[in-house]
């Protein structure tokens, strides 16, 4: 292969590689603008409000017996509640010393205090 043939074929590596970098980053782009779109805001009262109206939700579901998150973050869906305030709710009850958490076998688990 010449010098030239080389360059020709270093140009086209090029372009193919640059336009799947290209392609990459607007997927990037793309799944974080979903991701973290900001949405509606909400203040600050509001958010607690909601945070605290999520953790009474799951203290009533824990009073029937531990749950691992996968079932909190579902059940807590079911009334509306997003992954952020379902995290939150958790922190909420464990800096109220609420609930415990603990890993079975690759799973966390809560349950109350």
């Amino acid at each position: 292969m010449d010098m030239e043939d080389l360059n020709s074929k270093i140009g086209k590596t090029s372009r193919a590689l640059y336009q799947k970098i290209e392609d990459g980053e607007s997927a990037l782009n793309r799944i974080i603008s979903e991701k973290f779109s900001e949405g509606p805001s909400m203040d600050t009262e509001d958010l607690n409000l909601k945070i605290g109206e999520a953790a009474g939700v799951l203290y009533r579901r824990l009073e029937k017996g531990e749950c691992t998150l996968s079932q909190i973050k579902n059940y807590l869906a079911e009334d509306g509640f997003d992954a952020s305030i379902v995290i939150m709710a958790i922190g909420w009850l464990a800096r109220e010393d609420k609930i415990h958490a603990y890993k079975a076998s690759n799973i966390w688990l809560l349950k109350l205090n």
